[in-house]
């Protein structure tokens, strides 16, 4: 006999020697010559499960050991320390492993060192010939080569029940197999998941560190917000760990041990019944070296069915064999965690740990700049202070714009823009076209504008509900009963406290701004009939109070050009209402906190501020929506031309207002900027472009490189610091991005815009020491 193990260590030592043992005991023919395995592989379905026998020898003091002869195998060897007992258990176990492998091993022996069994692999009988001949040998391997294919698949049922390697084999698998499936290219925005896009998200760590304490753990948040890319970025944390094994599946909405039954069917390559899986799933046990971990994505309906039977799981699982993730939108949760009566918290409530997947923090975001370098995509300096790049999908999309319009001819790098106005728009209605979510958003829209037109909000709702979609409860009865359900089935519209009176809330506002923008397009077009003044003036008023009512606004204004409206009486109407400077009124909606730095490019960002104050003003939307419908660039066609988009450019960026709403997210509300001699303030531009003017300017530069001149030899004579300062913002970033434009812009930079703003009388020259930023910069 000869081994396969080389200068064994001591608890090899020991292994080595009970194997040579049992073998002589098992196999006392001098004639026969065999060799033993500690480590083996065979399949089930499509999953391959290896066996470590050493390993489990050291942990459980047990071990798994496969003997072969003349290359093939002879026996499955249950091998235990002195003093374990031998069960029955052990000699299924060691059936099931003989009758996996290929080809069948004939033989089973079960052995303790003192005592031994052994067993015919092909009735499972207890087998002693009396003889010492290789001809008996010979005959049980011919007769476990008849082995039907029910006692394979019922060895692979029993090892899936008992032994943790070959169970976590075959959920690895199936994860993977059902990951696969939702994997494609980053274009594709249909499928969740993109191949090596995915941000790192503090929810994950947050999930798995839940798991150590509960058996039941709810990922929440809101639609799209990325509670998928959690539970995949769960898997790839854990795939390597001895702790967890994840189970992925979809709520298919059949049941929970129905979707457990079909992903486990397609691995093992038969069908298995709901009771099957439940029954698997009750043997799993607390004392198991892996725990499993099934995590339910898209879970949804909070009818009383599907809850019990997420009970009963949940209940299976109370006993400590496994734990279950399910991803769920936000206005689906209190009826999970709640009792019908909703006086008590249910089953799922009391045992559950509540884990919320929010927009991109400041961090996450970072890591998504990382993300989009790794494909390429350049995220613009003024990104990190956009709403809108915390959505992960949006981001994706953008990601995706930015490599579809990049020409051979351009350089590898292309840049995503810093913040996006109307393109927001323009991703929801390419990426969601479904008919059935597009007609009832639509009713929703109908309803939400006729709500927020109508009088009778606090002055505190009508704050809050400028800053994110928040409808009076009366405004539902303006759907219709099957549109009331599905938008609640769908987690779009979620009953909530405002100063104690019952809201909705709304869940994938994008839909919402995609449908309320088409809505008000239409009611536009009837107002402009009436006189263009009275148009403005009501599109202005329904801007202000809408949540991204400027963007809302400006595709209004832009679809409204496009389908024949002559645009010059628009623009001239919206560049009529100048912003009021640096007061508070009642109609003030928009506070931005504003940190006072040096205009100076080694300022840190991080650092000290030298102010902290509130910067009001008031009327800043019609600019800003003018900003955002000049970038859409509806007068670039050969009727029209770009010089009067230039001058109603230049005549916005001179504003002595910083044009800009402030967001939800603290990068978003703050506002890095300077003051000027007169008291107004700039934006600072080494924290990139944060104003719509601010990228329209940039856009027309980057479209049309030859108006770059035009704009420079226009800059001295309009004698306005705050159109140099912007124009400043805009060369910085072109020369962030290299390339010829970017020569272009240091050279304008340094022979225009710099002298002229260190000589203007409304610039503090005194305080700032000018350095050229560098392209690595």
């Amino acid at each position: 006999m000869s081994t396969n193990h080389p200068a064994p260590c001591p608890n090899e030592a020991d292994l080595e020697a009970s194997v040579h043992s049992a073998i002589k005991k098992a196999f006392p023919f001098a004639d026969i010559e065999i060799r033993h395995q500690v480590r083996f592989k065979f399949q089930i379905g499509r999953a391959m499960v290896e066996i470590d026998g050493g390993q489990a020898w050291v942990k459980e003091g047990r071990a798994d050991i496969v003997l072969s002869h003349k290359g093939r195998p002879l026996a499955v060897v249950e091998l235990k320390r002195k003093g374990f007992g031998l069960h029955d258990e052990d000699r299924l176990q060691g059936l099931s492993y003989a009758r996996m492998l290929d080809p069948i091993a004939p033989l089973v022996v079960v052995t303790n060192g003192e005592t031994t069994k052994k067993y015919s692999t092909y009735n499972g009988q207890e087998w002693d010939t009396g003889s010492d001949s290789e001809k008996q040998l010979n005959k049980l391997i011919d007769n476990a080569c008849l082995l039907a294919a029910d006692d394979t698949r019922q060895a692979a049922q029993i090892l899936m029940g008992r032994v943790c390697d070959v169970w976590s084999s075959v959920v690895e698998q199936s994860t993977a197999e059902a990951l696969e499936s939702l994997t494609g290219e980053l274009q594709n925005i249909h499928l969740p998941f993109a191949q090596d896009f995915l941000i790192p998200r503090q929810a994950t760590k947050a999930v798995i560190e839940a798991l150590e304490r509960s058996c039941f753990v709810i990922l929440e948040g809101e639609p799209l917000i990325g509670k998928s890319n959690v539970l995949r970025e769960v898997i790839t944390t854990t795939r390597n760990t001895t702790s967890f094994t994840a189970l992925y599946v979809e709520d298919g909405g059949g049941g929970y041990f129905q979707c457990l039954a079909d992903a486990l069917s397609r691995t093992l390559g038969w069908s298995l019944t709901v009771e099957e899986a439940r029954t698997w799933l009750q043997r799993l046990t607390p004392d198991q070296n892996m725990k499993l971990v099934i995590l339910i994505d898209q879970y949804r309906s909070a009818s009383e069915t599907s809850k019990r039977e997420l009970e009963n799981l949940v209940g299976i699982a109370q006993r400590g064999g496994f734990s279950v993730v399910v991803a769920m939108d936000d206005a689906l949760v209190d009826r999970v965690i709640n009792s019908q009566s909703a006086r008590a918290q249910s089953l799922l409530g009391r045992l559950s740990e509540r884990v919320m997947v929010c927009p991109l923090q400041d961090e996450e975001f970072r890591q998504a700049v990382v993300t989009a370098k790794h494909f390429g995509v350049t995220m613009m300096e003024g990104s990190f202070r956009s709403d809108d790049y915390r959505r992960p999908w949006i981001l994706r999309s953008v990601i995706c714009s930015a490599l579809n319009k990049r020409k051979l001819a351009e350089p590898l790098v292309v840049e995503a823009p810093p913040l996006l106005g109307i393109d927001f728009i323009n991703y929801v209605r390419e990426a969601y076209k479904a008919a059935d979510l597009k007609h009832h958003f639509h009713e929703l829209a109908s309803a939400t504008l006729e709500d927020y037109l109508r009088a009778g909000r606090s002055d505190a709702m009508e704050i809050e509900a400028a800053k994110v979609f928040l409808l009076r409860r009366e405004a539902l009865k303006d759907l219709s009963d099957e549109s009331r359900q599905y938008l609640s089935d769908h987690g779009a519209i979620r009953l909530a406290v405002h100063e104690e009176q019952p809201v909705i809330r709304i869940g994938f506002y994008e839909m919402l701004v995609s449908e309320l923008s088409s809505i008000i397009a239409i009611r536009l077009e009837q107002q402009v009939k009436s006189g263009v003044e009275s148009a403005m003036e009501w599109l202005i008023n329904v801007a202000e109070v809408l949540p991204m009512g400027e963007v809302i606004a400006a595709r209004a204004i832009v679809m409204l050009i496009r389908s024949g409206v002559d645009p010059i009486p628009l623009y001239r109407e919206l560049l009529a209402q100048t912003p009021i400077v640096g007061t508070s009124s009642p109609r003030t909606r928009f506070v931005i906190k504003t940190i006072d730095l040096p205009l100076d490019e080694k300022a840190s960002l991080n650092g000290p501020a030298n102010g902290d104050q509130a910067y009001y003003n008031d009327n800043i939307l019609p600019w800003i929506t003018l900003s955002h419908v000049l970038t859409a660039h509806p007068l670039s066609n050969e009727g029209i031309g770009l010089f009067p988009q230039l001058y109603m450019l230049m005549e916005v960026a001179k504003a002595v207002v910083v044009l800009r709403r402030p967001g939800n997210t603290t990068a978003a509300y703050e506002l890095f900027s300077a003051e000027m001699k007169d008291g107004t303030f700039v934006a600072a531009w080494n924290v990139g472009i944060i104003e719509p003017v601010t990228y329209a300017i940039f856009n027309t530069f980057r479209r049309y490189p030859k108006f770059g001149e035009a704009w420079m030899t226009t800059l001295e004579w309009m004698d306005s610091v705050h159109l140099l300062a912007r124009t400043y913002t805009v060369l910085i970033e072109l020369i962030r991005l290299g390339g010829p434009q970017g020569r272009w812009a240091r050279h304008a930079a340094d022979n225009v815009v710099c002298p002229l703003l260190i000589n203007h009388p409304n610039f503090p020259s005194e305080n700032v020491s000018f350095r050229m930023i560098s392209t690595a910069d």
